[in-house]
């Protein structure tokens, strides 16, 4: 969806997944992504990597447009994805592209994973880029680790917020059982890890 909308919904479940803002090709040649560790954001640039994609001759129908099958490898995962090349784009959810035509569904092969195309809509509207201004540069490797590091330790689970030191806090809120450290919200009662690459 546009920008614009996709700012207006206020996706309480997206912020607490912790859902990354990446921006492919941007700049030229690169993938930018904001990503959060609550309380902190991070950004990280590191070149375009080219997939090696199978492509496969298995076809279906999504969101009524002809898609191909391929296989690759991405961040440490094995993806299968669906591809129309009525949308002649190189690019595709997350950080996946490098296909003939924009990706409208992926999974990982473990079927941990999945992005999938609902809409199919013509938005005119400039592709913004913001940053939140206390965002930490990192290194994306350096990022990736870190992350899988404090989300993965089995104190997160029960202690989502263990690795936060209090001197480290600016701000706190309790609203309606949901607790916002310094803006970004933090889900009491997280899930299982599940890392999208290593």
């Amino acid at each position: 969806m546009g920008q614009k909308r996709h700012d207006g919904e206020n996706d309480r479940s997206e912020q607490l997944l912790y859902v990354p803002t990446t921006w492919q090709n941007y700049p030229e040649g690169n993938i930018t992504s904001v990503e959060t560790i609550p309380p902190y954001h991070y950004l990280t640039t590191e070149k375009m990597v080219e997939i090696k994609w199978t492509l496969l001759t298995k076809r279906d129908t999504i969101c009524g447009l002809p898609c191909q099958k391929a296989t690759g490898t991405y961040g440490g995962r094995e993806w299968i994805a669906w591809f129309t090349e009525k949308m002649p784009t190189r690019f595709g959810p997350w950080r996946l592209g490098g296909l003939p035509g924009l990706i409208v569904r992926a999974m990982s092969a473990d079927s941990i994973h999945r992005f999938e195309c609902s809409k199919v809509e013509n938005v005119k509207e400039a592709i913004t880029y913001t940053v939140p201004e206390s965002s930490i540069k990192s290194a994306r490797a350096k990022f990736v680790k870190l992350r899988n590091r404090i989300f993965g330790n089995p104190n997160y689970v029960s202690n989502p917020s263990y690795y936060i030191k209090p001197t480290e806090i600016e701000s706190m809120a309790v609203i309606e059982g949901l607790v916002v450290l310094g803006g970004t919200p933090i889900e009491m009662k997280p899930a299982k890890f599940q890392p999208l690459d290593f």
